[in-house]
């Protein structure tokens, strides 16, 4: 888990190799955040973050420069 607030919680993973599946990896996060029993009670967003574009056009998934544009 990356963070929660009051009625979320975000539930992140890191890749650097390429071509992964989007969508496959937020599953993933989904289910793993599923089996922690403090995440019963928040809606849990998975979002990947990616060194290179997904294999699918997946929702969620941030690139280096998506983070790049929130820092400036």
């Amino acid at each position: 888990m990356a963070g929660q607030d009051a009625g979320g919680a975000l539930s992140s993973k890191c890749k650097w190799t390429a071509r992964e599946n989007g969508r496959q990896l937020a599953a993933d996060l989904l289910r793993k955040a599923a089996l922690l029993p403090f995440t019963k009670d928040y809606t849990v967003v998975p979002v990947p973050f990616l060194k290179n574009e997904p294999t699918d056009n997946s929702a969620n998934v941030m690139l280096p420069q998506d983070v790049i544009g929130l820092l400036k």
